[in-house]
C-alpha cells in the first residue's frame, strides 16, 4: 500500500484524499505521555485533546473531498468550465501547515504564535516536498515570493478551513503586507492547542512526516522528543500481518547484532525499512510483500574484485539451495557486452560459475529462516 500524495485526475484525487485520511492510528482512551509533551495538562486531557485533534483532521479531509477547490486541489476551466486537478497543489498542505505552526511557533497560555516570515518560509519548504523526510534546512524567501505563494497556494483558504472546524486565527486581517504574527487558538477545547505544540516536537514526526506525524501516532509520546522510535512503535509497522511482523523485529535484532543501525525513517511507501549506509532495505511490493534486499558492494578496480571474490564463493557456498536465487546475477545489460565492465565478475561456488553485477540488489524472502543469510550478504 502507497502512501501517494500525487494524483492527474479527479476520480485518482478522490482516492488520494480519502486515503490520505483514512487508515490513521485507531487512539486509545488513554496512553504513555513523558512529562516533557505534557505542558501542565493531565495525562487524561492530553490522550482527549489529541483523540479530538485526529477527529477535526479528518472533518476537515473529509470536506476536502467534498470541495477539493477549496484549497486549489481542483479549477475550472476557463473556456469549458470543466474541473480540472491542479497537480502542483499538495494534498498534504492542511497537515504540513499543522506542522509548521506548531513546530515554530511559541506557546502562549493557550494559543500559539508564530511571525508571518517564519510561517511562510517553512510552509514553503515543506510544501513541495513528496518524499517522506522533511527538509533540514529552511530556505528564506523575499515579501514579493511569499506573497505569490500565499495567493498561488490558497494559504488564506487552508486557514479558512482550520476555522470552519473551531480554531480560531488572528493576525490576517487586512493585506499580507501588514500580517505580522499569527495566534492560533481553539476555544472549544483549548488543551488541542497544547497537543498540537507536543506533536510537532518529536524528530520522529519531522523524519517520518508522511508516516507518524500524518497518521497521527500516539506512540511518539512514550519515548524521548530527541529519541528514535523502535520499530515495533512505527506506525508503518503496525499495518503489518502478524508474520511480516515478526521477521522484521527478528531481522532488526540480527541487524543490531551484526552492528547494522537502522536509519530513522522509512523510504518509498507505507512498510519501507533502510538500515545503515543505505546498503540494506525491505521494501514492500505492489502486492504488500515484503522484499528484503542488499547490494553487494565489491569495488571499481580489479584489484578490489579480486579480494572480494574468495569471500562471495565462500559465502554461496553456504547459501542453502532455496536461496540461491538470491544471488545478484548479471543480467546483460549493455554495460556487461564491453569489455571494460567493472561491473560484472566471475565466480565459482557449488560447482558452478555465476557472473556476479556488482550493480545489483541480492533479494531474499521475507522468512525468519533467510535472516542469518540476509545477515551474511550484507557481511561480505
Amino acid at each position: 500500500m502507497r502512501n501517494t500524495l500525487k494524483f492527474e485526475t479527479l476520480q485518482e484525487l478522490t482516492i488520494a484524499l480519502e486515503s490520505y485520511s483514512r487508515l490513521l492510528c485507531e487512539i486509545p482512551n488513554h496512553f504513555t505521555v513523558l512529562d516533557e509533551y505534557l505542558h501542565g495538562l493531565a495525562v487524561d486531557e492530553f490522550c482527549g485533546a489529541f483523540k479530538k485533534l485526529q477527529m477535526i483532521i479528518s472533518e476537515i479531509y473529509d470536506d476536502l473531498v467534498k470541495d477539493p477547490q477549496t484549497v486549489g486541489l481542483v479549477k475550472a476551466d476557463k473556456k469549458t468550465g470543466e474541473l480540472k486537478t491542479q497537480m502542483q497543489h499538495n494534498i498534504s498542505c492542511i497537515k504540513k501547515s499543522l506542522y509548521v505552526i506548531g513546530h515554530f511557533s511559541t506557546l502562549k497560555s493557550d494559543a500559539l504564535v508564530i511571525p508571518m516570515d517564519e510561517l511562510m518560509d517553512a510552509y514553503m519548504t515543506y510544501y513541495f516536498n513528496y518524499s517522506v523526510a522533511l527538509a533540514d534546512t529552511i530556505k528564506k524567501h523575499d515579501n514579493d515570493k511569499q506573497l505569490k505563494f500565499f495567493k498561488t497556494k490558497y494559504v488564506r483558504a487552508v486557514f479558512g478551513l482550520y476555522e470552519k472546524f473551531g480554531f480560531e486565527i488572528k493576525g490576517l486581517d487586512g493585506t499580507y503586507e501588514n500580517f505580522s504574527n499569527i495566534t492560533i487558538s481553539y476555544p472549544g477545547m483549548p488543551s488541542i492547542i497544547t497537543v498540537i505544540k507536543a506533536f510537532a516536537m518529536p524528530r520522529i514526526c519531522k523524519i517520518g512526516f508522511g508516516f507518524d506525524f500524518t497518521k497521527l501516532n500516539y506512540r511518539v509520546f512514550s519515548h524521548a522528543s530527541t529519541a528514535k522510535l523502535p520499530i515495533a512503535d512505527l506506525y508503518t509497522f503496525q499495518l503489518l500481518s502478524a508474520d511480516d511482523k515478526a521477521f522484521l523485529l527478528r531481522l532488526d535484532e540480527a541487524l543490531a547484532d551484526a552492528g547494522v543501525s537502522r536509519n530513522e525513517h522509512q523510504h518509498e511507501g507505507y512498510s519501507t525499512y533502510v538500515y545503515g549506509n543505505v546498503r540494506f532495505r525491505v521494501t514492500q511490493n505492489d502486492e504488500n510483500k515484503l522484499y528484503p534486499t542488499v547490494p553487494l558492494i565489491v569495488g571499481k578496480t580489479p584489484e578490489q574484485v579480486r579480494r572480494k571474490t574468495p569471500k562471495i564463493e565462500k559465502y554461496i557456498e553456504s547459501l542453502p539451495e532455496k536461496y540461491i536465487g538470491a544471488v545478484g546475477i548479471c543480467k546483460g545489460c549493455q554495460g556487461s557486452k564491453t569489455t571494460e565492465c567493472w561491473r560484472r565478475f566471475a565466480v565459482n561456488a557449488k560447482d558452478k560459475n555465476y557472473f556476479i553485477c556488482n550493480n545489483a540488489w541480492w533479494g531474499f524472502p521475507a522468512e525468519l529462516d533467510a535472516i542469518p543469510h540476509i545477515v551474511g550478504a550484507y557481511k561480505i
